[in-house]
């Protein structure tokens, strides 16, 4: 082969290696940070927005269900119960389905504590704050400014149980 041509041949692999190199750096997909779980978006079921941060400070639990989850509905009288034992004691129910399947569901088994939608990747979130699997029902148990004091993968099985976890992780 020629000098020329394998300076040609040597230039067109050099523009090809480049393009390649380019198309895999603008496909690619930045980095998630850490999802925090004050500041994440949230809805409430009329539509309006919020975010755990906006809400008065206060020590939370938060549960997230869905309506298909048989657990997580088996649980929801539990919570409701165990939300009047515990005034001091912010709950909230963080729903992953659409608001148009948890109206007629909540009208069946009625809550009187906050039911939100997320407004992010949810099992982001999950993944962030320990559950791997992303499997329902999950509990948080958070402090007055958000951080994580217990977490629980599963149901609950009595309203006791709840208060126990409360009582035994609040400081």
């Amino acid at each position: 082969m020629k000098r020329g041509a394998k300076i040609a041949f040597g230039a067109v692999f050099a523009v090809l290696g480049f393009a390649l190199a380019a198309a895999v750096a603008v496909n690619q997909k930045p980095e998630k940070s850490p999802l925090n779980i004050q500041t994440a978006p949230l809805a409430f079921l009329d539509g309006g927005e919020t975010a755990f941060a906006k809400m008065p400070p206060a020590p939370r639990l938060v549960n997230f269900w869905a309506t298909w989850c048989a657990p997580c509905v088996h649980e929801m009288p539990l919570l409701e119960e165990a939300a009047r034992q515990n005034p001091a004691v912010h709950f909230s129910g963080v729903a992953v389905d659409h608001p148009d399947l948890i109206r007629p569901f909540l009208r069946k088994i009625p809550v009187t504590y906050d039911i939100l939608t997320p407004k992010f990747d949810i099992f982001f979130l999950f993944d962030t704050y320990g559950n791997k699997t992303g499997a329902l029902p999950y509990t948080l148990l958070l402090d007055e400014k958000g951080g994580i004091l217990a977490r629980k993968i599963g149901e609950f099985h009595s309203a006791e149980e709840i208060n126990s976890f409360i009582s035994g992780n609040l400081p």
